[in-house]
């Protein structure tokens, strides 16, 4: 018959067997560890800078058109490889995300299609069209973020590239507002400054007010007067004619410069900070969950170690950790050996009772 302390035991061991099981039951796979890898993103990397510099030099004439061909199609077949190891690792749910379906463009469009199935088509496969569409794989810079995450030199890097990526919304947001502004002031402008009397007016007034007839071109002139292009000069002869124009044109550059671009500068620095916030959060996360699951192995540990389940370790029940397996596998991957067991001891044991409490060996631990 079975005594409760060796139960106990027995229990404290399935339980550490349990959580190992957690992890054994599905290993990742070695495609897995292959993507995730920092050798394999700092390969595509590389990879990446060479297509770049390979459609520079192209763009600049530098390449012969054959060695040209033989490096468009090593780099297709290396992104090709890439994606089909991609695909194998994360299933077919990676064509459903943005980053894959955003990869998968770029291999077979500008990629397969173009370097493999229309420029060998086409008699001189150099046409304008071709020529665009393999541009098009500089996109592939953007997937240059994932490179520098692995290295801490480039941390400061990796969050510009990604705080611009992310703030693609408020760009857009704010494109809009700058739209919708420069709209506005060009349906004024024209009734205001285009669309005035000309009777004597000088050839310079002429040409000035000549800025503001329309709706496109008087908001392109807007523009000049939003970022200071030069348009002190148009004030100056636009208030020979007009005196009173300046407090429009000055109503306008103050409202669109000094605050609206300003403002879109604040909001997304103000996001840039709650990325920097979230990144710390979900780091304090994982390292919290990190300490809980490290609690509960110490625990676990313990509990086997305390064979009568007095809640106390002696220095007999501590000594005997390495002849059980599963305490001396967590020993081992902490460092230690089973020599060094008896100053571990001394170590852990603050109050020099000759007895460890559960407290005592999970802070020294």
């Amino acid at each position: 018959m079975a005594k409760p302390g060796d139960r106990d035991r027995a229990s404290a061991v399935n339980a550490l067997n349990a959580q190992d099981s957690v992890h054994l039951e599905e290993p990742p796979r070695i495609e897995e560890l292959f993507v995730a890898s920092a050798l394999f993103e700092t390969g595509c990397g590389m990879v990446i800078l060479l297509s770049v510099l390979a459609i520079a030099w192209e763009i600049d004439d530098v390449f012969v058109p054959q060695f040209r061909q033989f490096l468009e199609s090593g780099v297709t077949g290396f992104f090709l490889a890439e994606w089909i190891v991609r695909l194998k690792a994360n299933g077919w749910r990676m064509l459903l995300q943005p980053l894959g379906m955003f990869d998968t463009f770029l291999v077979w469009v500008p990629g397969v299609l173009a370097v493999w199935i229309l420029q060998p088509s086409i008699q001189d496969g150099s046409t304008d069209f071709l020529k665009v569409v393999r541009t098009i794989r500089m996109l592939r810079l953007l997937r240059i973020v994932l490179f520098f995450k692995h290295f801490k030199a480039f941390q400061d890097l990796f969050k510009l590239v990604r705080g611009l990526l992310s703030s693609g919304s408020t760009l857009l947001s704010a494109m809009g507002l700058i739209a919708a502004t420069l709209y506005t002031f060009a349906i004024f402008a024209i009734d205001l400054i285009g669309n005035q009397d000309r009777t004597g007016a000088s050839d310079d007034v002429k040409e000035a007010q000549n800025l503001f007839k329309g709706l496109f071109q008087t908001m392109v002139t807007l523009m000049r007067f939003m970022h200071g292009d030069d348009c002190q000069g148009i004030l100056d002869v636009l208030t020979t004619r007009q005196p009173w124009i300046w407090v429009f044109l000055w109503l306008f550059t103050s409202l669109s410069s000094y605050v609206l671009l300003n403002l879109v500068t604040a909001v997304i620095v103000q996001q840039a900070l709650e990325m920097s916030s979230a990144d710390e959060a979900d780091l304090a996360k994982q390292l919290q969950a990190q300490r809980e699951e490290d609690m509960r192995e110490l625990e676990g540990m313990f509990k086997m170690l305390d064979e009568d389940q007095s809640g106390q370790v002696s220095l007999e029940e501590f000594m005997q950790a390495f002849k059980i397996k599963e305490v001396k596998t967590k020993m081992t991957l902490l460092g230690l050996k089973e020599a060094e067991m008896l100053d571990l001891f001394r170590l852990l044991d603050t109050d020099g009772e000759g007895e460890l409490s559960l407290e005592e060996f999970m802070q020294g631990m």
